[in-house]
């Protein structure tokens, strides 16, 4: 009678298959979480809500203002190192638990685990614009921009994440309207918004 052990290192295989799934889940350029992972998250943050109406959340749909005219200005890269920064800024303001998600192009979307309350997500959104207006060094240029964002607070009355991503991209549109480098909260019972 013997005894045959075979080892086989599967280190490699292990790596790829992580840097597969980093990848499936998170923007090339930025590194932030993409769509389908803010998604999972907003449905699960939301699941735990429906048991723990105290854990409130929020969610935050933001474009950037005038990106557009410095990408087709300034070119590509320009772009590119512009959305790097917005990536980066917003990362010092928000806390660990907190989700950013590149959603492609300029907009991004924050989903804000356990808040406060709305004062305390208005004060989040001004320290967001102030960083954001911080002038960016692009190719030995300052480049100066703001952001548009729209805030949908989280209730038992959403039962889909489709329907608060809605909500949250119709309260940026009208910070838009409403002369951009703001924020607005949509209004769930009545539709309407209040701007700060």
């Amino acid at each position: 009678m013997g005894l045959c052990i075979t080892f086989r290192d599967i280190r490699s295989q292990k790596e790829t298959e992580a840097r597969l799934q980093y990848a499936t889940l998170h923007d090339p350029l930025t590194g932030l979480a993409n769509r389908v992972l803010f998604l999972d998250r907003l449905t699960l943050t939301m699941a735990r809500f429906a048991r723990r109406p105290d854990r409130n959340y929020a969610v935050v749909f933001l474009d950037v203002d005038l990106f557009k005219q410095v990408n087709d200005s300034r070119g590509h890269a320009a772009g590119d190192a512009l959305l790097l920064a917005v990536a980066q800024r917003l990362r010092s303001c928000l806390r660990p638990q907190d989700t950013i998600a590149r959603f492609g192009g300029d907009e991004f979307a924050l989903l804000l685990d356990e808040v406060g309350s709305t004062e305390d997500i208005a004060r989040l959104a001004e320290r967001i614009q102030r960083e954001l207006r911080k002038p960016v060094e692009i190719g030995g240029a300052a480049v100066l921009v703001s952001a548009s964002m729209g805030i949908a607070l989280g209730s038992a009355g959403y039962t889909g994440s489709d329907e608060i991503m809605r909500d949250a991209d119709s309260a940026m549109y009208r910070a838009k309207v409403n002369g951009k480098g703001r924020h607005e909260f949509f209004q769930v019972a009545a539709g309407a918004k209040s701007g700060v």
